[in-house]
């Protein structure tokens, strides 16, 4: 993925001062916000909450999209990560069902990214859903998440 107006560090991060604008290819992106406090230590699915909460729920949990668009990608920010080498996934969910933009990496991480393009509808709802491939030791803490929305 490639921004312009902002630099870009080595891991795929949009890195810029605070308050700046993000740009794909010199589109407008406007950023969805989701988090949760802990991931649990379970492979029970855990859907990360608008906004930020608490342990992350079982049960999705949508954000409206509010304008039609293109979904270019997601990252994912851990400031806990788990010290157990077990994969776990990030996937968007538009309307319940996945949608096929994910990223898979060790619970050991502390930043994901993931791009493409998922066409939204105004009336659309979004989410983001971690699945681990095994039990972990530690709970993955403190988990903050930004999905960019551009133009159709």
């Amino acid at each position: 993925m490639s921004y312009t107006g902002e630099s870009q560090a080595a891991n795929g991060h949009l890195v810029g001062s605070p308050g700046s604008t993000p740009r794909f290819k010199g589109e407008i992106l406007k950023p969805y916000a989701f988090g949760s406090a802990s991931l649990s230590n379970t492979t029970a699915a855990r859907f990360l909450f608008p906004g930020n909460g608490g342990t992350a729920p079982t049960s999705i949990r949508n954000l409206p999209v509010g304008q039609a668009g293109r979904i270019r990608g997601f990252s994912i920010f851990v400031d806990g990560p788990s010290g157990s080498a077990v994969n776990v996934t990030y996937e968007l969910f538009v309307n319940g069902v996945a949608s096929g933009m994910s990223i898979t990496g060790l619970a050991t991480a502390t930043s994901f990214v993931a791009t493409g393009n998922v066409l939204v509808s105004a009336t659309d709802r979004i989410a983001l859903r971690n699945v681990k491939s095994a039990v972990i030791g530690v709970s993955i803490t403190n988990i903050a998440a930004v999905v960019l929305l551009g133009e159709t």
